[in-house]
């Protein structure tokens, strides 16, 4: 993923954050993030749950979607973008 479309990616996720909110909501895929490593869960349920909120999320933001479904590094660093910022919300609630 070049660092163009790393931006691009990372703009989406903090705008419209469709892809944290809707993986969020989905408890078997949150199970998985609870409780499997991060290779695990790329193989899981997880990346198809991803695709499926940028899908979801197409026709508002098309130029910044496009990328993580036409190439498949891109939408593997994109979804592993997303399990990260998961993670990190579940330490920090973990924490509160």
């Amino acid at each position: 993923m070049n660092t163009e479309n790393h931006s691009q990616t990372a703009a989406f996720i903090l705008v419209e954050r469709r892809p944290v909110i809707c993986t969020e909501r989905d408890q078997a895929v949150m199970t998985q993030v609870r409780t499997h490593a991060e290779d695990q869960v790329m193989h899981g349920l997880f990346p198809k749950r991803v695709t499926d909120a940028v899908l979801d999320a197409i026709n508002d933001n098309e130029k910044l979607s496009l990328p993580v479904l036409e190439d498949e590094e891109t939408g593997r660093q994109f979804a592993l973008l997303i399990l990260r910022l998961l993670v990190g919300r579940e330490t920090a609630a973990k924490r509160a």
